[in-house]
């Protein structure tokens, strides 16, 4: 059996849609609890990158000083090693 309803044309109008605009208010569905959060994880990594940042500033520092500390440790070597081949070319002169 056959239903003769579903057999006849579809001859509905076409639907009209309404323009879509976006906008920041689409996207908050609670603005409360999202903006809060929102707000909270942007503060987390703010103080998290400060923190982070000042360890990495403190460890160049670090690192940097103790390289002037190794070139000048070589400086002085290879003012040593200039005496002495000067005192060994004195010896054998």
């Amino acid at each position: 059996m056959s239903d003769a309803s579903s057999t006849a044309p579809q001859t509905s109008a076409p639907e009209v849609r309404a323009r879509y605009q976006r906008s920041a208010r689409n996207y908050l569905l609670d603005q409360r609890f999202q903006l809060k959060y929102t707000g909270l994880l942007v503060g987390i990594s703010l103080a998290l990158s400060a923190a982070l940042g000042t360890l990495l500033w403190n460890a160049s520092s670090k690192i940097i000083e103790q390289s002037r500390r190794a070139v000048e440790q070589g400086q002085e070597t290879v003012r040593q090693g200039q005496e002495t081949v000067k005192r060994g070319q004195e010896v054998i002169v």
